[in-house]
């Protein structure tokens, strides 16, 4: 059977899907690119509320470049490096508990497990996701935040989408205080790349408020539901 009826069967993301994930997801270490991270999130809204495991997730490639306004012209090769990517780069995840050791540990992992590409242009795409984020991201009934799709996918900033998810998931709040070096590692700058994957410096905090925190929080104001 051909990819294009292959892919129908899977329902795919609307503007009003929305994301569920465990707080403790909020303050993971990973550094991601706008694009990585809107591939990522469209994959996560795929979960349905009652999955007990992870699926095999096919994207529709022109479903997902229209919610994310990203152009469809070569995006399907382009997918291929944002899944390779997403496998490559490390998650972290503090505090986690090992069932195994009965301690809390820092889990190092990658969020793509698997990606299925077709080959010469098929426009087949799919990815699974890591097995150990089932806590974090199947049936998550306690300690979660959500938010809906369409607001990260508007968002152009990688810095704006993670600092959007931070905030929702302490928005009960209203006011939150956090430290320099953690607001470094929430927005993924530690290694001074600005939200397209390019290099810039922004070891002075000056820097890092000018080139990341104030464009972030501006289009987080402009295109959210939130006020930050």
């Amino acid at each position: 059977m051909d990819a294009v009826a292959v892919q129908s069967w899977q329902k795919q993301p609307e503007q009003k899907a929305v994301v569920w994930q465990h707080n403790r997801l909020a303050e993971a270490r990973y550094e991601l690119t706008a694009r990585e991270q809107k591939l990522l999130l469209y994959v996560i809204a795929m979960i349905e509320p009652e999955d007990e495991d992870f699926k095999r997730y096919i994207i529709n490639i022109g479903e997902f470049a229209q919610l994310a306004n990203l152009d469809k012209d070569h995006l399907y090769r382009e997918l291929r490096e944002l899944a390779k990517s997403l496998k490559q780069k490390p998650l972290i995840i503090p505090n986690h508990f090992d069932a195994q050791t009965g301690t809390y540990l820092d889990l190092v992992t990658s969020w793509f497990d698997t990606a299925y590409v077709g080959r010469n242009g098929a426009g087949y795409f799919a990815v699974t996701i890591s097995q150990v984020l089932k806590p974090y991201l199947l049936q998550v009934k306690r300690e979660f935040f959500r938010f809906r799709l369409f607001h990260v996918m508007q968002l152009r900033s990688s810095y704006a989408i993670r600092l959007y998810q931070w905030a929702k998931r302490w928005e009960f709040r209203k006011n939150m205080e956090i430290s320099v070096q953690e607001l470094r590692n929430v927005l993924g700058v530690n290694n001074g790349q600005d939200g397209h994957g390019t290099k810039m410096n922004l070891a002075a905090y000056a820097d890092f408020k000018r080139r990341a925190i104030n464009p972030a929080v501006a289009e987080i104001n402009e295109k959210t539901d939130l006020t930050v």
